[in-house]
This record gives C-alpha cells, structure tokens and sequence, in this order.
C-alpha cells in the first residue's frame, strides 16, 4: 500500500503542476498498485511513470540552466571534498545499480559537484541518468570514476 499512496502523491504532484502526462500514468500506477497488479504489470507502468516524467525533468534542468551561470573551470576536481565526492558517487552507484529513480533526485542534488569532478564525462552521464538510462549511466560513472583515479 505504500507504493500506492506514492503513485497517489506523485500523481496529485504532477497535476499540480501542470504535468498531465505524468499525472495520468501514476493514477494508472496507482491503481494497479490498490489492484494488487503482478510485478510485470506494475514495472510497465511504472515504465510509464519514467517515460512521461523525462521530459519534464529535462526542461526543469534546462530552466534552472538558464536561470543560472553555469560556466567552471575546465578541472575544478582538487576543490572538491574528494571523501564526500567518493560518497556521493557510491550512493548513485548503488541506486543506479538497483535501477531506483532517487538516482536521479541524488544527481539533480549534486549535479555542480559532479560536474566539478568529471568535467568531461558528467554531460554524457547527465543524459543518461535524466534520460533513465541507468546501466548506461553506470558504465560511464565507472569510466569516469577510473580516469579520475589514474
């Protein structure tokens, strides 16, 4: 039942702002949530739920773009607390690993300091994490996190 009081919560979210696609698959969410739905059901819409909820986040990502200078050094890694960057990029491994979209609250959060840490690599991650492309999003952490390194 929790679940389904989050599908209900995101749906109420999302129609309040004016999201309708995502308002609509998380009422669908929900309901197959209350129906007990099998776990191949309720991942499809969850699916759906990623799908329309995409796009909205990729224009608040470009809103708050705008909004803000987001010019850096070309390699601003020594300025970064490096066990609190270690950290971070721990608990986004383990969300993306379990395929768990807080992955992409836990970037959207911390996005300035990965893109301190991996100046070169945190556009294409960026992409695939808003995108929910979250094996692929690992396997660039992990190329970027070795570069890092050597």
């Amino acid at each position: 039942m929790a679940s389904s009081a989050t599908a209900g919560r995101e749906s109420g979210t999302a129609g309040s702002v004016g999201a309708l696609g995502v308002q609509k698959a998380a009422e669908q969410l929900e309901r197959a949530c209350r129906a007990r739905e099998a776990a191949e059901v309720l991942t499809g819409k969850l699916r759906g739920v990623s799908a329309e909820l995409a796009p909205v986040l990729l224009d608040l990502r470009s809103l708050a773009e705008t909004e803000r200078d987001t010019t850096l050094p070309a390699n601003d890694a020594q300025s970064i607390c490096q066990p609190q960057l270690l950290e971070l990029g721990e608990q986004l491994k383990a969300l993306l690993l379990e395929d768990n979209a807080l992955a992409v609250n836990l970037w959207l959060t911390h996005k300035d300091r990965f893109r301190r840490a991996w100046p070169s690599a945190w556009k294409a991650i960026d992409i695939a994490i808003e995108g929910f492309e979250f094996q692929e999003a690992l396997s660039l952490l992990g190329k970027a996190v070795n570069s890092q390194q050597n």
